[in-house]
């Protein structure tokens, strides 16, 4: 009697378990990233603050809109898509500054074209 008692046992735990790896699978499906027409990975905004390129240490000058960054300042690249008061579909460079806010400005004259923190 006890064999088929535990095998309903090991049955049903089996079939929490798939459950459990089922549910896991629709929520990876879920985020799986999205790409543009160039390859690049569509990704919110605050996300560029864990993967873009970061300064720890201040330089001593104030950056803002309509400052020019200088060329030896290392950046990362993305599109555009939605983040309010940048070109829809333009392309922009951006770093993190020390205080976390995220610097974003324009490849071809490298002016300051938004500062954000979230």
């Amino acid at each position: 009697m006890r064999g088929p008692i535990l095998c309903v046992i090991i049955l049903a735990s089996l079939a929490v378990t798939d459950a459990a790896f089922a549910q896991n699978e629709i929520t990876v499906t879920r985020t799986l990233p999205q790409w543009n027409e160039r390859g690049w990975p569509l990704t919110p905004a605050p996300v560029l603050r864990g993967v873009g390129p970061r300064y720890s240490e201040r330089s001593g000058v104030r950056v803002g809109r309509g400052s020019v960054i200088p060329v030896w300042v290392s950046s990362g690249q993305f599109q555009n898509v939605n983040v309010p008061g940048l070109s829809r579909g333009g392309y922009y460079e951006y770093f993190i500054s020390p205080d976390d806010r995220v610097v974003v400005f324009t490849p071809t004259d490298r002016r300051v074209s938004k500062v954000f923190w979230h």
